[in-house]
């Protein structure tokens, strides 16, 4: 019996061992575009596999009355402004929804983010959804009007580039960093939002790009990658200036009351008000840079002259005439020599 026993043990204790799954305690906050939190906003959080298939998961969960409840459920939901709090298993899978926004957008994208280990990571559609650490930050925007605009990257001949990398950033009233999430810019490639939403880059291509839901604040464009062949724009007061200073742009434009204003125009960079396009010129490079003198077609005396002459060179050049006189000793000298010995050799040959 009591090997029994022990055998039960034995078996309960390492199939409890073996089959617990860690589980992290994670956060999803509802916030404003200022990160502020906001009420009335429901949305549903469902537990699906990496497919998008529901799967049923055994959670803990505090919502805003502060209840604890254990639950094997599909579908959580809250309305208020509380955040709802999550003991799930590693590993485990949430997919988010809005079904009411209560005077803000609605988020159109079912979010999807992931439980790891002590954090929680958004993996699909998370434009709306900055996280940190175990807790995700789900952005809704007001629903006010919003501006739009065309952009357009053209040669000195108005012709289309493609290939330009441009960077845009915002700033609000008080002058701090806006989230540019609601963002949307079409007929552009690569288009990348930084993890904390406050810088977006894209690449230009051959058709005018459109940016969408711009609100109230002042943006600024700048030009980091030139299409290949042609000059990347940059002002001489601004040659050394920090990257993305504010005071660099390559525009620069303010959005009051959902219409455009104050766009800083100047030679490469003009303003149509009727057709709400900006357009920014490109100067080619040309084959000669300013101030570099053309060394392809100088004649070869000149590339010679530029050499350091050796000491010897420079006796030669400083003295040349004590070169041809000691060349006069030596003929001299040789022509004794050579007279001496043939009249050693007569000598000789007389005294035979």
């Amino acid at each position: 019996m009591k090997k029994l026993f022990k055998t039960i043990f034995v078996f309960v204790t390492a199939f409890l061992f073996t089959n617990k799954v860690k589980a992290v305690q994670v956060e999803i906050n509802k916030v404003d575009e200022n990160l502020n939190p906001i009420s009335g906003v429901t949305i549903e959080i469902d537990y699906v596999d990496y497919d998008g298939k529901a799967q049923p998961v055994e959670t803990n969960y505090i919502i805003s009355n502060n209840t604890i409840k254990t639950d094997i459920s599909q579908t959580t939901s809250t309305t208020d402004g509380s955040p709802i709090i999550l003991d799930l298993p590693l590993g485990t899978i949430l997919s988010i929804t809005e079904t009411n926004a209560n005077g803000y957008k609605i988020i159109p994208d079912i979010m999807r983010l992931v439980v790891e280990e002590n954090s929680i990571r958004c993996f699909d559609k998370c434009n709306h959804v900055i996280s940190s650490n175990n807790q995700a930050f789900i952005i809704n925007h007001p629903n006010v009007e919003t501006a739009s605009m065309f952009l357009r990257k053209t040669d000195e001949n108005l012709e289309n580039l493609s290939g330009t990398t441009l960077v845009m950033k915002a700033t609000n009233d008080s002058g701090n960093d806006m989230l540019l999430d609601d963002i949307t810019i079409s007929n552009a490639i690569r288009i990348i939002l930084s993890n904390d939403k406050k810088v977006i880059t894209w690449k230009t291509t051959d058709n005018n790009s459109k940016i969408n839901n711009l609100t109230e604040g002042t943006y600024y464009i700048y030009e980091t990658e030139a299409t290949e062949g042609y000059q990347k724009y940059q002002s001489e007061e601004c040659l050394n200036s920090e990257k993305y200073s504010n005071e660099c742009p390559i525009a620069k434009f303010t959005v009051k009351d959902g219409k455009i204003t104050s766009v800083n125009s100047h030679e490469l960079v003009t303003w149509d008000t009727s057709e709400e396009l900006l357009s920014i010129k490109n100067l080619k490079i040309s084959s000669q840079q300013p101030n570099q003198p053309d060394t392809q077609n100088q004649p070869e005396e000149q590339s010679i002259q530029q050499t350091q002459p050796t000491t010897t060179e420079k006796k030669i050049v400083e003295n040349p005439k004590t070169l041809d006189g000691n060349n006069t000793t030596y003929i001299v000298l040789g022509i004794i020599a050579l007279v001496g010995i043939i009249g050693l050799g007569t000598k000789f040959v007389k005294s035979k």
